[in-house]
């Protein structure tokens, strides 16, 4: 169940995401938001500041994709590894014992 809620929440964060980096301005720093280090050559060179509320609201939206992303593989990988490797090995060879029979054999 919670898997479900949050693929349905992956899904729309990616709309969401895709349309906030279509809406960005051509001439725009995509990663500008990230960028408050005053050290070394950055502040040489004068960079200002991003002011722009979409980059920010971009920042923030990707910020909750890539924790949702976490999420659900950290809950995914639980799955996947309920069963142990032996029972996973047995289960194998019984599937292959069953279908090695011919239905048309003469």
């Amino acid at each position: 169940m919670l898997i479900a809620i949050l693929s349905a929440f992956q899904i729309i964060l990616v709309v969401i995401l895709v349309i906030l980096v279509i809406l960005q301005p051509p001439g725009s720093s995509s990663l500008s938001g990230f960028n408050n280090s005053q050290q070394g050559l950055d502040s040489m060179i004068p960079v200002k500041s991003s002011a722009n509320p979409l980059s920010k609201i971009t920042a923030i939206v990707v910020g909750l994709f890539i924790i949702n992303t976490l999420l659900l593989s950290g809950l995914c990988s639980k799955d996947v590894h309920k069963k142990s490797i032996a029972e996973k090995i047995i289960s194998e060879k019984k599937r292959e014992n069953e279908s090695t029979s011919v239905p048309f054999e003469d």
